[in-house]
């Protein structure tokens, strides 16, 4: 599966889910993609191959 793919699959979980970067601060947070139901962590992924 592709980032796409696991992405539009949390996205279609229902209208609670939505995506977030908050880990820009750490040294590769930017590289993680954070999906949230109802304001909770369920998901992260890194965004790259490093």
């Amino acid at each position: 599966m592709t980032i796409d793919d696991y992405r539009n699959y949390c996205l279609s979980l229902g209208d609670d889910v939505e995506e977030r970067m908050p880990l820009k601060v750490f040294r590769y947070g930017s590289e993680v993609l954070v999906f949230y139901v109802c304001g909770h962590m369920l998901f992260f992924i890194k965004t790259t191959n490093r």
